[in-house]
């Protein structure tokens, strides 16, 4: 978990534009914070990290949201060694944030073939295996069916093929496990890219009580959980791999909730 209270902005990009790179997004970090949600984790040992910034997963969502980066953030680190029905009980536990009015974004994608993608055509129609596995989650989350969407793999090859690797998906259990029964849901956007990128993105929570919870893409697919009380947010994020046993990102923000739009 980062506990560095100025965290750098992390260009972990290979062949996009320039202008990603250009991007500097200085939100203050939240030590304070960082340290009370790891005391909460039980699941798993959590190592405070004194040096990492934010990766592109955070920033790029962050700077539509908090556009002036004035919002406290830290990341949390997914273990990639979980179980699927790990980090949703992890999800779970974290939950407890919102009612300190802390936001909870989910950043990654749920269709992500990178492999298959059709680099130069952004509205290539999507693959079939892309849009079959698309609606499952769309009909999953529409039912609160949040078992089917942690055991995902049972759709075996089409799981496989829509996410070669699960850390794009990983947010998506994050945002369902955060949410409580019975929270409202507004589908914010939907659409495939390149044949295989699913930019489907969602929200859980009441604008009107002040607590939302969000699935977002960086590229936009996602989701959020907003917080039952104003004042902060927890974002999580998993996009690419990174060596060893951590490798989906997350991260939390802590700050004023600025209104419907945030």
């Amino acid at each position: 978990m980062s506990v560095h209270p100025e965290p750098a902005t992390i260009h972990d990009l290979s062949v996009f534009p320039q202008e990603l790179f250009d991007v500097q997004y200085p939100a203050p970090g939240a030590p304070d914070a960082a340290h009370r949600t790891a005391a909460t984790v039980v699941s798993f040992a959590v190592h405070e990290d004194h040096e990492r910034g934010l990766d592109h997963g955070a920033w790029s969502i962050l700077k539509h949201i908090y556009p002036q980066a004035d919002v406290p953030v830290f990341q949390l680190s997914l273990h990639w060694g979980a179980s699927m029905e790990e980090h949703f009980k992890l999800a779970q536990n974290l939950r407890v944030w919102r009612n300190e009015g802390i936001l909870i974004p989910g950043s990654g994608n749920v269709v992500h073939d990178l492999g298959s993608l059709n680099w130069t055509d952004l509205s290539a129609p999507a693959y079939d295996r892309a849009l079959e596995f698309d609606r499952f989650v769309q009909e999953k989350v529409t039912n609160g069916d949040h078992q089917a969407l942690v055991h995902f793999e049972s759709l075996r090859a089409t799981a496989r093929m829509a996410n070669p690797t699960n850390e794009p998906y990983l947010p998506l259990l994050y945002t369902l496990g955060a949410s409580a029964s019975g929270e409202s849901l507004t589908e914010l956007h939907s659409g495939m890219e390149m044949g295989s990128i699913s930019m489907r993105s969602f929200q859980l929570g009441s604008t009107r009580r002040g607590f939302r919870s969000f699935f977002l893409t960086s590229l936009p697919s996602g989701s959020i959980t907003l917080p039952h009380r104003t004042a902060r947010v927890l974002r999580l994020h998993a996009y690419y791999p990174l060596r060893g046993p951590l490798r989906a990102h997350g991260t939390l923000v802590q700050g004023a909730h600025r209104g419907a739009g945030h």
